[in-house]
Parts: C-alpha cells; sequence; structure tokens
C-alpha cells in the first residue's frame, strides 16, 4: 500500500515538532553541542543528529554536520541515519502492536507460525520457541547478519526460507540462556508478515510509523530513491557503498531521521499517547517484562532499574534511544560513521548526565554482566573435546579446546591450535571470542569465525559462525558446536 495512502488516514494522529531545529539552552548542554561540533571541524565524525526530550517538551533537537561530506549537503531532521540494533526496539513495538490487538500471544509457539521455515537444534528437532522467549531474547537462536543488494536479496518464498535455514539455528535451549541475537528479531520479522500477510515495511507504517508522524522510517531505505539517506562512513571517513542491504531488517536494518525517533521516544515514555497502537498497559508489560535468565532485557529493550536502553553499531552508523522513565527524561543520538567505541553512546551518556548525575546507565549495565573479559579459571583448566557439526549438510569435524594457566584458550580441529582472540567469559557463563581456522569438509580456507558457547557443568554448547561471501551478497552461516571437559582434567 502506498505511503501516501496512510499519511492522510493519519493525519490526525500528527505529532510533528516541524522542520525548525530546536538548539539547547542549558549552559552544559550547550558545551556537549560545542564539542560536537568541533568534531565535526576536526572530521572526526561527518554529523551527528540529537534529541532531548525533558518533562515532556523537546529541548534539544538538531543534525549537526553533513549528510554527506563531499558535496557539503547538510543534515536535517527529516536526514535518514542507519540505526543498527535500535532496530530491535522498534521490532518490538511492531509486534506488541500485534499482541495488543489480540492477533497473538507472548506464549504462542513461533514455529508454528513460520512455516515452512523451520528451525533446527543439534538433533535436527525443531523444538517449541515461544514468542516472548523470541523477544527476550531468550530463544536459543544464534547471533549472524546478511548483507545483500536489490538484485541478491531475497524474494522468492524458496530463497527467502532457505536464507533463515542456512542462517539461523535453534544453538541453545529455549528459555534456558539469553544470548544477544539479530537473528531473534529477523524471525519476528517474518512472524510479523506470515501473521498480517503484509510486507514488514507495510505493517510498520499503517500500525507504528504513520500514527506517529514517523514519515522518513524505513527497514529498507535503498529500494526507493526518494529517501533522504545520508551518506555513511567508515572509522577513517571514507565513504561506505550507499546500495549495501542488511536482511532481514528486523534485527539491525531500520534507517531513521532525528525527528521521527523523537516521535518514538515520546510515544515509549509516555508524553504521546494512542492506545490503538499500544496500551499503556501493554506499554508498561513491553518495558518492565522479566522472564528467563536474562532480567536486564525486557521486550526489545534493556532496563536497568527503569532506564531503557536501544542502541545500535553497524557498518557505517552508530545509534541509542535512552530513556529514563523516573526522570521523564529521552536522549536521542545518531551518528552516520563506524564507531566501534559507541561515540553516540558517549555523547548520549554525556547528556544523561547533565540530568542525572553518576548515571550507571543501562549500556553499561549490560557490558558489565555480559562482556566480561576472560581471565584464568582453574574450573576450566585442561581440554574439553567433542564436535563441530554443519547442520546443512550433517557433516561433523572432531576438536578440542585447551584452556591454560597463562589464561589463553586454544582452539583446535587436529592440525594445528590457534588462540581464541578477544575472550569473554561473563556472569551469565557465555564463553565468546574469534579465530582464524580452516575446516576441511564444510570451508577449506582460512576464515575469521566467531564462536558462542553457553556452559552446563562440565559442558559446553553452541555455535560458531563463518562469513558466506557471494558476489554482490554476504552473510554468516552458523555451525553446532559440542564440547565436554575431559576425564583426566
Amino acid at each position: 500500500m502506498k505511503r501516501i495512502i496512510f499519511i492522510l488516514i493519519h493525519l490526525t494522529y500528527s505529532f510533528t515538532t516541524g522542520f525548525t531545529q530546536v538548539i539547547p539552552q542549558d549552559p552544559a548542554l550547550i558545551r556537549i553541542r560545542d564539542k560536537v561540533n568541533q568534531m565535526i571541524s576536526d572530521s572526526i565524525i561527518p554529523s551527528m543528529a540529537i534529541a532531548v526530550i525533558k518533562d515532556g517538551k523537546i529541548i534539544w533537537e538538531e543534525a549537526i554536520g553533513y549528510a554527506d561530506v563531499e558535496t557539503k549537503r547538510k543534515a536535517t531532521l527529516q536526514s535518514v541515519y542507519p540505526l543498527g540494533s535500535v532496530s530491535k526496539s522498534i521490532t518490538a513495538t511492531g509486534m506488541m502492536h500485534m499482541i495488543n490487538a489480540g492477533e497473538i500471544g507472548l506464549f504462542e509457539n513461533i514455529q508454528k507460525l513460520i512455516f515452512p521455515v523451520q528451525l533446527k537444534d543439534i538433533n535436527g528437532a525443531s523444538p517449541d520457541i515461544k514468542l516472548w522467549q523470541l523477544l527476550s531474547q531468550n530463544g536459543g537462536l544464534n547471533h549472524g547478519y546478511g548483507i545483500f543488494n536489490k538484485e541478491t536479496l531475497p524474494k522468492t518464498p524458496d530463497q527467502i526460507r532457505q536464507f533463515y535455514e542456512y542462517s539461523t539455528i535453534v544453538a541453545f535451549t529455549p528459555g534456558g540462556f539469553y544470548h544477544y541475537s539479530n537473528h531473534s528479531f529477523d524471525v519476528a520479522e517474518l512472524v510479523i508478515e506470515k501473521k498480517s500477510g503484509e510486507s514488514f515495511q507495510d505493517y510498520m507504517d499503517k500500525n507504528i510509523f504513520y500514527p506517529l508522524s514517523m514519515k522518513n522510517s524505513f527497514a529498507y531505505p535503498q529500494l526507493s530513491d526518494t529517501v533522504p539517506m545520508v551518506s555513511t562512513y567508515s572509522a577513517n571517513m571514507k565513504k561506505l557503498p550507499s546500495t549495501d542491504i542488511i536482511y532481514p531488517a528486523g534485527g539491525s536494518g531500520f534507517w531513521s531521521s532525528i525527528q521521527d525517533m523523537s516521535q518514538y521516544a515520546m510515544f515509549h515514555l509516555g508524553v504521546i499517547k494512542n492506545a490503538e497502537i499500544i496500551s499503556t498497559g501493554n506499554l508498561k508489560l513491553m518495558h518492565e517484562f522479566r522472564q528467563g535468565p536474562a532480567d536486564m532485557f525486557g521486550i526489545g529493550w534493556f532496563n536497568s532499574d527503569g532506564n531503557l536502553y536501544s542502541n545500535g553499531n553497524v557498518s557505517g552508523g552508530n545509534a541509542v534511544v535512552s530513556i529514563d522513565e523516573k526522570n521523564n527524561l529521552a536522549v536521542i543520538c545518531l551518528l552516520n560513521r563506524t564507531s566501534n567505541d559507541g561515540m553516540a553512546d558517549q555523547v548520549a551518556g554525556d547528556i544523561n548526565d547533565v540530568f542525572i548525575k553518576k548515571n550507571d546507565d543501562s549500556y553499561k549495565s549490560y557490558r558489565r554482566i555480559y562482556a566480561t573479559p576472560y581471565t584464568m579459571r582453574f574450573d576450566l583448566l585442561g581440554k574439553w573435546m567433542g564436535i563441530i557439526k554443519d547442520p546443512v549438510s550433517q557433516k561433523e569435524v572432531p576438536i578440542n579446546l585447551v584452556f591454560d594457566d597463562k589464561g589463553e584458550i586454544l582452539f583446535n580441529t587436529g592440525q594445528q591450535f590457534v588462540p581464541l582472540q578477544y575472550p569473554v567469559y561473563n556472569l551469565m557463563q557465555e564463553l565468546k571470542g574469534k579465530f582464524k581456522i580452516t575446516l576441511p569438509g564444510i570451508f577449506d580456507e582460512t576464515l575469521e569465525c566467531s564462536m558462542t558457547l553457553s556452559r552446563n557443568k562440565d559442558q559446553f554448547t553452541g555455535y560458531l559462525f563463518y562469513p558466506r561471501t557471494m558476489e554482490k551478497s554476504f552473510y554468516t552461516i552458523p555451525l553446532f558446536v559440542k564440547i565436554e571437559k575431559t576425564k583426566s582434567n
């Protein structure tokens, strides 16, 4: 359905703030603004769009810098930025609308809803995955991503089914382990399309974006030539291709403007109320939902003591939406440059500190609990042996992991030992890291792989993924991993 039709239908729901930028008056915010302007003058970043809503009023809404550095095209309130994993809270908002309308329930098994796509575990079974498990990232699904262009984007039912079944597995027991996963919300996108009979974009347009006057929010903006997209840049400020499409969009592919995200934040903050989108009670349920092992993640949002946090890092972008319900404060920062150190998160943190001193935001709490660097542990020392299994070919490769007394973790497939790089062993007993290996019979070239394992006493289960690169497309392929501690240990 055409977007213009919905603009007319939902005109009465318009809460737009207009086209005039709102410059902050608070001296502390002015200093932050000066800092951002200096980063732009020093060519550290191309632009940053910022919004601050306090006590129901927008006190800062501005796009600073360039949507395109080379042509000196300035960023505006309508400039469309990549949101990365902020997409998760947006997808969850769409799903919560479906729950609000009584079309689906939190305890429904999503495997039945996405048929003929079926997500399988290491034994080839398709275990029940409840909708709440999917939306709180407790569904047992692996992390991953896919990048395509207009020509290679999966379009037919067979292409879509194959993509999901190649890229997504049930790596952990559903409901038993929190694991950050783009694919959890990618599958939620599929649920929305199957249940509604509409495209993801059309469903979000009709039920979320237009009722909130979010006229510059898109799941797949690259499919249109009229979207006012910013150009995106690498960490060293080199322009990136504008044709790459993150697919599916549900976990990390949305784009939006600062003006639209102000509307979105005001809705979640309760400034804008619209029970036809989501009732106050269901919005509260979304924000405060607690079930399963992850007590910091509700439905689509991190929640630390009432502070909601949704952030994203992708190639060419960093975005954050922070909502403090207790202090009636929302902060949004959008950046069009790769930022592995979370520059938008840092600026959002500085803004929050203006209003709440020594604020320990949800992002910092998440990093402390879930991203703990590995140090030597006596209970892990020694050799762990097991298999890697390709879910498609069913090919198995024997492997072992060795935890030594120097704090290193060595990965071995029988040919050579390679160190696990950037290892994390967090408070959820989740082991993560990267290494470069070959897996004869699965892939023969040396590839950088990422691995995530969940520990249960003397057993680790989980997956590793590796990149599958084809002409004009790229996505990650997961392999099952299961290892046990040898008795000699």
